[in-house]
């Protein structure tokens, strides 16, 4: 009984040395070529892009900590006074008449329409300095009588 490759074989045999030689080397570079395209290329791509998912997990990582971190120091800072009745008070000392509600973003929000700019940013700075709250966001329009109105966002 004949093997399936004796054909093969037969015809190997009836070429010259120099043309076996030439065939081997042949199926050897057909061999690498296809270990390098079906098993390398692969496993090296798999590699790279579980090291991009790696890096983005880290970036992510360091993400969520620092939100999670701010979280932390908002929970202690709101366990301080309340913003509302500090921001009137210190206004009320600054000789303002300000008004307050809820700002788009969800911050605590405020009002201010004619005052002058000095008794505005001398206030800002006391709730800054005195009590450790932040303007988070300001718009200052400049009124025609030397006044501003100024509309804005406090934050501690």
């Amino acid at each position: 009984m004949k093997t399936p490759f004796a054909k093969a074989q037969a015809w190997f045999d009836g070429r010259t040395v120099r043309e076996q030689r030439m065939l081997a080397v042949m199926l050897a570079v057909i061999v690498l070529c296809a270990v390098w395209l079906l098993i390398l290329q692969p496993l090296w791509s798999w590699k790279a892009g579980a090291a991009d998912r790696r890096a983005r997990a880290q970036t992510d990582l360091a993400y969520v900590t620092a939100q999670a971190s701010r979280a932390d120091v908002s929970t202690t800072a709101a366990s301080g006074p309340a913003i509302e009745p500090l921001a009137l008070q210190t206004a009320e000392a600054a000789g303002l008449s300000i008004t307050t509600g809820m700002d788009a973003s969800g911050a605590f929000g405020f009002r201010a329409a004619n005052v002058s700019s000095a008794a505005l940013f001398g206030w800002l700075a006391e709730l800054k300095t005195g009590h450790g709250i932040d303007a988070v966001r300001l718009d200052i329009v400049e009124n025609a009588d030397a006044t501003v109105t100024a509309e804005g966002a406090l934050s501690r």
